[in-house]
């Protein structure tokens, strides 16, 4: 028997095509609950089509769940970043939508 560390994440298949924006965002890796991962993949949808801007589709999904989940939440979203970041249990989602990644976290 294996042990890891840390929460488990869930992963999509390699197989899967993430570059679509039809189907709308495709989770990645996330260890929230279903009902905040709901609301995450509802968020992205949303702030996808109201704003153009990376920096306006980031602050509108930081700010939602600031509002529903308490403070602090972080959200990057852009095509071409790295990231090491430390996070509570249950509050991570990476998701593609189209050509851009959404990076969602509580510390």
């Amino acid at each position: 028997m294996s042990r890891t560390k840390g929460p488990v994440l869930e992963q999509t298949p390699r197989f899967q095509n993430t570059m679509s924006t039809i189907d709308g965002p495709h989770v990645i890796r996330s260890d929230m609950k279903v009902t905040m991962k709901q609301k995450a993949l509802g968020s992205v949808r949303y702030a996808f089509r109201k704003f153009k801007t990376n920096k306006g589709i980031a602050t509108y999904i930081k700010k939602e769940f600031d509002k529903v989940y308490k403070p602090n939440w972080h959200c990057v979203v852009g095509t071409d970043f790295g990231s090491q970041v430390t996070f509570c249990r249950f509050t991570f989602f990476h998701a593609n939508y189209g050509e851009r990644a959404v990076l969602l976290f509580q510390t």
